[in-house]
């Protein structure tokens, strides 16, 4: 009998894909190596269609846009609802996610619905 794949890291795995090719400040439920940023950091710019549901621990302060459709994510001891959201975090820091149609873009770019 196959073995049935969690979503979380099914699409934890389809985005170390995405993620290989440059440096992240982030890693996801302890699977991605942590980078620390550097001068040459371009950004990294993630959509997941699927559910998003796990954890994600920064590994260098910065500033980051999260967005999803519905969900929740948890920062900071606050609850964000679906929207998009400016926040800061400081290495070591994390965001629970329980989310859909998840985007993250780093460096942080502006919430044309400022929430």
């Amino acid at each position: 009998m196959p073995r049935k794949e969690r979503t979380g890291a099914r699409t934890a795995a389809c985005l170390l894909l995405l993620l290989s090719s440059c440096n992240s400040v982030y890693k996801e439920s302890n699977k991605v190596a942590l980078a620390e940023t550097s001068s040459n950091f371009n950004g990294i710019h993630r959509k997941s269609a699927a559910v998003y549901s796990g954890t994600m621990e920064f590994g260098a302060n910065a500033t980051v846009r999260v967005k999803f459709s519905s969900g929740t994510a948890r920062f900071g001891g606050r609850t964000l609802r679906s929207g998009c959201h400016i926040i800061r975090v400081r290495k070591g820091g994390t965001l629970d996610l329980n989310t859909r149609n998840l985007e993250i873009t780093l460096p942080a770019s502006s919430c044309p619905d400022s929430r």
